[in-house]
């Protein structure tokens, strides 16, 4: 019985991919595990059996300056880890900071003091890292004060303090505007009209163009927000490149990446983050996993992209924690005990499609 649902298995993954990425598309992974050197070994290995050569991690000035002027450069191991390997990084500077620079602080962001000690870090930043890292971005899906604290304003003036400095210290990386999120983009396509409705993704809410005119003060703030940010920050910040996370419903994404591309007056977008199914609406199943990974990849396929970022590699806590290629399965014998990690069926369906793209390639 096991050996027929894995040829059936085998032969869906095939209608679902069909042939192999007409965009020349890369795919990566967002937040692989590279915190220890037994993670990195793993990771790496994954990466080359995968075929893949893009990631995506973070940089957390609040962890590397504690105390101001005295930097603690951890971020070089991943770095070193990346060129060893000759694999190529989109890193999120985090809009978050060491307690002393931050005039306010909540767990995802903060509103800094004043301009002049970010400024110095990412100066310092971009020159330590010049020609190191490939695309480079300030914050992460700023269109909510739940992302990011500050105002529209505020955000747009340290993403171009960040633009500026890596534009004059390490002009061959690319700056990418921090992630829209996949709410903010079901919200933006709603109130453009591109979008009839949608299902917000915490509550099971459905949004439509009539129900949003009658909405109380608390959504229709919300709404409003993503909006008003979204458009503030599309005139005002410095940007090559634009990036969008994709979760759930991907007979929409191709309708949100034309829309953001159009937003962004043509320049290139990226996918950093896509993935699914959202634990809230739905329990998970494995094969219902398999089953809507080869749509997302069919999906992004269809767009005129270059690079997307799988979230995530091995299984975590996060709203859509289980949209991952690898689980752990318990912990080891080693000393100290390491946990265990599979792959999971959706592995096979991610190679599948590079194999394919591979092939295609050779043709």
């Amino acid at each position: 019985m096991k050996n027929i649902f894995l040829i059936l298995l085998a032969l869906n993954t095939l209608l679902w991919l069909g042939s192999a990425s007409a965009s020349g598309m890369e795919l990566g992974i967002s937040y692989p595990v590279i915190s220890t050197a037994e993670q990195m070994e793993f990771s790496a290995a994954a990466f080359r059996e995968l075929g893949i050569r893009w990631f995506r991690t973070d940089i957390h000035w609040k962890l590397m300056e504690k105390r101001k002027g005295e930097v603690q450069w951890t971020f070089d191991k991943k770095v070193q880890w990346a060129q060893q390997n000759k694999f190529s990084m989109v890193a999120t500077i985090k809009a978050d900071g060491p307690d002393w620079a931050c005039r306010e602080k909540n767990k995802n962001s903060a509103i800094f003091k004043g301009p002049d000690d970010f400024e110095r870090f990412v100066n310092e930043l971009a020159k330590r890292y010049a020609g190191k890292i490939d695309i480079i971005q300030f914050g992460n899906e700023w269109q909510s004060s739940f992302w990011y604290m500050g105002t529209p304003q505020e955000f747009a003036a340290y993403n171009n303090i960040a633009y500026t400095a890596f534009k004059k210290h390490s002009p061959g990386t690319r700056f990418c505007l921090g992630g829209f999120s996949i709410g903010a983009l079901r919200v933006l396509a709603l109130n453009s009209g591109k979008l009839d409705s949608f299902l917000q993704d915490e509550t099971g809410q459905i949004f439509t163009r009539e129900s949003i005119k009658t909405l109380d003060a608390k959504n229709k703030k919300r709404l409003d927000e993503i909006v008003n940010r979204s458009d503030y920050v599309l005139k005002n910040a410095l940007y090559d490149m634009a990036d969008i996370h994709l979760y759930d419903d991907p007979e929409n994404w191709l309708l949100y990446y034309n829309m953001i591309n159009e937003m962004c007056s043509g320049k290139p977008v990226i996918v950093t983050e896509f993935g699914g199914p959202n634990l809230k609406i739905r329990p998970y199943n494995e094969d219902f996993h398999v089953q809507e990974l080869g749509r997302y990849l069919q999906a992004i396929d269809a767009f005129n992209i270059q690079l997307a970022l799988h979230f995530y590699m091995v299984e975590g806590d996060a709203l859509h924690g289980k949209s991952a290629l690898y689980r752990t399965t318990g912990k080891d014998n080693s000393s100290p005990p390491g946990y265990i990690i599979e792959k999971k069926k959706t592995w096979q369906v991610f190679r599948e499609f590079i194999t394919n793209q591979i092939q295609s390639e050779k043709k």
